[in-house]
């Protein structure tokens, strides 16, 4: 029974979630059944693990249901029991930690009663909380269309005639409601079109945004039909820069109003926007994406329950150096290593400090600080031996430079985490690198013999090549010789 599917879910379970769980199974409201009882506790006393001698399928059998002949049917059946209410028990969790949902349903359980005065007091409550509340996305809408709707039939079960004002404030939620999910629906399509190669139906779309002008002030006063539309009108027309400079606006305006995962998303959608410009050779889009960086940071948006990812960390770190902003960039590294998760700390710290060491050329420092770490992730292994192998290269330590070579062909031979895509990427910058660094040693020989030939054939079949690391760089080294 080790690898059930019930272990193999308790398992992903922390400490307290698990015995929230065990205390759910012996509540006799959720369960009346002793041998689940029983069961559960067996289970959990093997917990984190589950690799005891007493989980084996004829111990379980035994110690629940002794000799019974359909012992074993019996215990299939109560592990089915036990996914089922562990299947409930999600359920509860979420429901119970979402406090206005359950106000919602406890107005909808007044609805009709002679308890008026709890109706009122309860549903004014739930009014002024989410009114109160700092987020205005899709869901707040929703929990006001669900609200509205019970106010409304409230007042027609006591047969007033001034009810005109909430059966608006009724559809107008639900107009909001469904506008923001449908737009960040769409924006999702339109970011999966073009990172998966996807392609969806944008029904609807050509109303909907006939809709959003002709009630331009209704719209105006809903920030997250606001966001969505500027987002959908960027994803959808990117030649069109206004729509990134208005989403920039709205997001900067509102960002407080929304949980930090949905702005996150949608300022992704402005990173990839300036990233997508910079290929396109749009240099000052590099400084525009190191300023929403910084706004990131400023705002703490960037960090999850305290902790910067290890690739947003190295994107704000790749994006500053491209600048030359030097100090800050320094600064940045240091401040945000205690804020990267522990198991990878070390290896971005490092790293990333190396390559602020090489662009400001202290390639000593650079390669003294890589030989100090073995790195266990293949991308950082791959990154540290490039930086390295452009360090020998940039201070003619061409012996060097060929051992490294070697060992890093070595490396990708024998390494079975990296795929082949990447092999060919870093066999292809291996061997453009060694041939540039013997012509490099050829002309720096015989100073009067022209290399300008095979320089320009290189840099054909470099520029050509749709598989090689660095590319920029040889291009550059070509290019100063």
């Amino acid at each position: 029974m080790h690898t059930s599917k019930l272990i193999r879910t308790l398992k992903l379970l922390p400490p307290a979630e698990i015995k929230c769980f065990r205390d759910f199974v012996h509540s006799p409201w959720f369960n009346k059944n002793e041998n689940l009882n029983s069961l559960i506790d067996i289970l959990l006393s093997e917990y984190p693990k589950f690799e005891g001698s007493s989980l084996s399928k004829e111990k379980l059998s035994k110690s629940l249901f002794g000799n019974d002949p359909k012992k074993e049917q019996k215990l299939n059946d109560h592990f089915s029991y036990l996914v089922t209410l562990l299947q409930e028990f999600f359920a509860f969790s979420s429901f119970k930690n979402d406090e206005i949902l359950k106000k919602l349903y406890s107005i909808k359980k007044l609805q009709g009663s002679e308890t008026d005065k709890e109706f009122e007091r309860l549903s004014g409550q739930v009014k002024q909380k989410l009114e109160s509340g700092s987020n205005k996305n899709f869901e707040y809408h929703y929990h006001f269309y669900l609200l509205e709707g019970e106010i409304d039939q409230y007042i027609l079960r006591k047969n007033a005639r001034d009810n005109y004002e909430t059966f608006q404030h009724k559809v107008d939620s639900l107009d909001a409601f469904y506008l923001s999910e449908k737009l960040k629906s769409i924006c999702e399509m339109l970011n999966r079109e073009k990172v998966l190669a996807s392609s969806y139906e944008h029904r609807m779309m050509p109303q909907i945004k006939e809709y959003i002008v002709s009630n331009a002030d209704f719209i105006s006063s809903v920030p997250s039909v606001m966001l969505y539309y500027h987002a959908y009108n960027m994803l959808s027309d990117p030649d069109n820069e206004e729509h990134f400079v208005l989403l920039k606006e709205e997001l900067e305006s509102n960002h407080h109003l929304f949980p930090l995962i949905e702005i996150r998303e949608l300022y992704d959608y402005l990173q990839n926007f300036c990233i997508r410009n910079i290929n396109k050779g749009r240099i000052d889009y590099l400084g525009i994406l190191h300023d929403i960086y910084k706004s990131l940071l400023e705002k703490n948006i960037i960090y999850e329950n305290g902790f910067i990812s290890e690739w947003d960390y190295k994107n704000i770190v790749s994006t500053g150096l491209r600048l030359k902003d030097f100090s800050w960039i320094e600064k940045f590294i240091t401040d945000n290593k205690d804020k990267l998760h522990s198991d990878v700390s070390e290896n971005a710290y490092i790293y990333n400090l190396a390559t602020l060491y090489y662009e400001k050329k202290d390639y000593k420092k650079a390669v003294s600080l890589l030989r100090e770490i073995e790195f266990t992730d293949v991308f950082y292994a791959l990154g540290a031996r490039s930086v390295i192998l452009k360090t020998y290269f940039e201070m003619d330590e061409l012996d060097n430079l060929y051992s490294h070579l070697e060992s890093f062909k070595t490396y990708l031979r024998r390494n079975k985490l990296i795929s082949e895509s990447q092999k060919i990427n870093y066999k292809n910058l291996l061997k453009y690198t060694g041939q540039l660094a013997r012509l490099k040693e050829e002309m720096e020989f015989n100073k009067t013999v022209s290399k300008a030939g095979k320089l320009n054939t290189l840099k054909e079949e470099v520029q050509h090549s749709k598989n090689t690391a660095n590319v920029s760089w040889l291009l550059e080294q070509i290019g100063k010789l």
